[in-house]
């Protein structure tokens, strides 16, 4: 050869397996990495080791490895590496295994070396789920199919963009104000998240009455950014009803076409039950009604388009489920029993999506593996709340049939019946005080309508797919949940199915009465805008004017005292000497919203009479309504004091008597 002649350029093949196996080398830096950080976590300190011999051998290897990626690898090293049977694909699902496992690990053993930084943990494990998505999608194939999407259905887009933002507007409407009153589940959870930088709850796969810790990590940043708030406690659960216009919209469309679609995501928008559980963080069930809608979403597209990344993407939405509430447990159930059903009846389907089913379960797998392995090691945390409110577990089934005199399957149908009836009938109490039921009266007809259509054609993969939504999660309620009154919060999680099935049932009723949308589409859009508007109207009376306005949020005088209680602590001196002129009733202790909002300022319980109080500088005396004028007298014998009143739905419900 000249030696004025270039050298020669290495063909495609020996660039490709060049280029394959620096892909396999970096994977393997990668999680060597992790996990020599990981072992500096994990083994103790010793004064006389600078550090482990097993890190000194990796932090060696990891050298050689960084080595190769700089300069060429041997030939040998590419031709090994080039023959193993490794895709892009399967790259990216050996990283999300990787990062899954380090991040199960990590959470396994940070407690035991007094670890409480767990955020390099979520970062793994929410790589893992990148990962794991990432390994099955084409982008341009993606942002393809999203511009023509968009080009194709403007119209559609822009209306479920304004019920967006009009269900933005009616849930962050003065969202620390209305309602007022912080209830004490409130207030506790409050307390909890405040302690979650420390502890067996810093752990985000941890779990506190089925509340996921990586669900309260985030209202518990929500808290130190804005302070002792009740803005700041729902902030979360606003957010979660805000999404569940488009999720919402997203299944429904999937099972019932676009009209049905803009119609469901129309009712969620102006739902007052999903609006009142949208502005409180006492329960966690809004967050199922966008959860879970875009679960099935994106698991019944993708098994209908033999779509990979929908399939995974559905279950990696289930797995990080899990780590927000207890739903995801029933929608898992639900999704087994529901492809059991298509292997059974929808054989020859069923063998055409098969691979799609085996992603969906390998994503939720890989991606639940934290949060499944420290269910393992704390199973009693786990059955916590099923011990406590489970209808067996709790001894409350035995000492129903005794009282009643029923059977043990009469009385289960009845909390069945009970269940199904929160929807249509029965008042809307714990956590939100309304006469109403869930639904409104005119969209429960419409649901009514609409169930006996989605059971008639039961049959589609769709419809099968709705009733199971429906029916699992009713039947999970009233079978296995107590008490009876919890039905009107927990049937929340229903709310999405039964806002779709009325949809169906107006989309219907409007075509079947001479106005269908291809015939005669001003009348069609007419009779909805008139609907939308009387439903939009009923609906913010509701909440906002008989409920909010009529002081029913924490009805009883106890929690509603306790919050005024907290407010008025947080304007106090920390170092003032406070007294509450206390009775059985009301007392400091009862409500952990006075600890919350004010920051756990000392207060002592005086039931005794008032006299028994020194009348030093810097002494607070507050009075509950039944006491008020007791303290007014003890003031008379003290002057030089100053009253500050809270008044309540027009009424005084707290005076304090500040001695400078």
């Amino acid at each position: 050869m000249s030696q004025n002649q270039p050298p020669l350029e290495p063909s495609s093949d020996q660039q490709n397996r060049l280029a394959h196996s620096r892909q396999i080398i970096s994977l393997i830096i990668i999680i060597l990495s992790f996990s020599l950080q990981m072992l500096l976590y994990l083994v103790p300190v010793e004064e006389t080791v600078t550090l482990p011999v097993l890190f000194w051998i990796g932090f060696g290897l990891l050298v050689f490895l960084s080595a190769l990626l700089v300069f060429r690898p041997p030939a040998f090293l590419v031709k090994a590496l080039s023959r193993l049977p490794l895709s892009n694909r399967a790259i990216l699902i050996l990283a999300s295994l990787a990062f899954s496992i380090t991040a199960t690990v990590g959470s396994s053993n940070f407690d035991k070396t007094n670890r409480t930084i767990y955020i390099p943990l979520a970062t793994f494990w929410l790589l893992s789920a990148l990962c794991y998505v990432a390994a099955f999608i084409s982008l341009d194939t993606l942002q393809n199919q999203l511009k023509t999407f968009f080009r194709q259905h403007r119209q559609e887009i822009g209306v479920i963009v304004l019920l967006t933002l009009l269900a933005a507007f009616l849930r962050l409407y003065r969202l620390g104000e209305l309602p007022f009153v912080i209830n004490g589940d409130e207030g506790w959870l409050g307390m909890v998240v405040k302690s979650t930088d420390t502890g067996p709850l810093s752990n985000p796969f941890a779990l506190w009455e089925n509340f996921g810790a990586f669900y309260l990590h985030w209202i518990r940043d929500s808290v130190k950014f804005f302070g002792n708030t009740p803005f700041a406690l729902r902030l979360f659960p606003a957010l979660g009803g805000i999404a569940a216009v488009p999720a919402i919209y997203l299944l429904a469309r999937e099972i019932a076409g676009r009209r049905v679609a803009l119609i469901a995501a129309g009712l969620i928008t102006i739902s007052h039950a999903h609006l009142n559980f949208s502005r409180t963080s006492a329960v966690a069930y809004i967050q199922e009604t966008w959860l879970i809608p875009l679960e099935f979403f994106f698991l019944l597209s993708g098994l209908r388009k033999r779509s990979s990344w929908r399939v995974a993407l559905s279950g990696v939405l289930l797995a990080i489920h899990y780590c927000v509430y207890l739903s995801s447990q029933i929608a898992t159930a639900l999704v087994l029993v529901y492809m059991l059903i298509l292997v059974i009846f929808y054989r020859s389907w069923f063998k055409t999506i098969w691979r799609q089913v085996v992603v969906f379960w390998c994503g939720l797998l890989v991606v639940v593996l934290p949060e499944l392995v420290y269910i393992l090691q704390h199973t009693n945390e786990f059955v916590n709340r099923i011990n406590k409110d489970g209808l067996f577990q709790s001894g409350w089934l035995d000492a129903a049939m005794a009282a009643t005199g029923h059977s043990a399957i009469q009385v289960l149908l009845d909390r069945v019946l009970h269940a199904f009836l929160t929807l249509i009938y029965y008042p809307a109490l714990d956590f939100y005080g309304s006469p109403l039921p869930l639904m409104s009266f005119f969209t429960a007809a419409l649901f009514i309508i609409g169930l006996f259509i989605v059971l008639w054609r039961f049959r589609t993969r769709e419809f099968l797919l709705l009733n199971g939504y429906f029916w699992a999660f009713t039947l999970a309620i009233g079978i296995f949940a107590i008490p009876p009154s919890a039905d009107s919060y927990r049937m929340l999680v229903v709310l999405p199915a039964a806002s779709i099935m009325a949809a169906i049932a107006l989309d219907l009723i409007i075509e079947k009465c001479g106005a269908a949308w291809d015939q005669h589409r001003l009348a069609y859009a007419s009779v909805l805008v008139v609907v939308f508007f009387s439903l939009l109207s009923f609906n913010i009376w509701a909440y906002f004017s008989d409920f909010v306005g009529n002081c029913k949020y924490g009805g009883d005088t106890q929690t509603r005292y306790s919050t005024h209680l907290g407010y008025y602590l947080d304007t106090v001196r920390r170092d003032a000497n406070v007294y509450l002129l206390s009775n059985q009733t009301i007392f400091y202790g009862q409500n952990l919203s006075v600890d919350f909002l004010s920051d756990k300022m000392k207060i002592t319980n005086v039931p005794e009479p008032v006299d028994t109080i020194p009348a030093d500088p810097g002494t607070i005396i507050i009075a509950i309504p039944e006491r008020m004028q007791e303290l007014h007298a003890w003031a008379k014998n003290n002057p030089g004091g100053n009253f500050v009143y809270r008044t309540d739905c027009k009424n005084t419900i707290l005076s304090a008597y500040e001695i400078p």
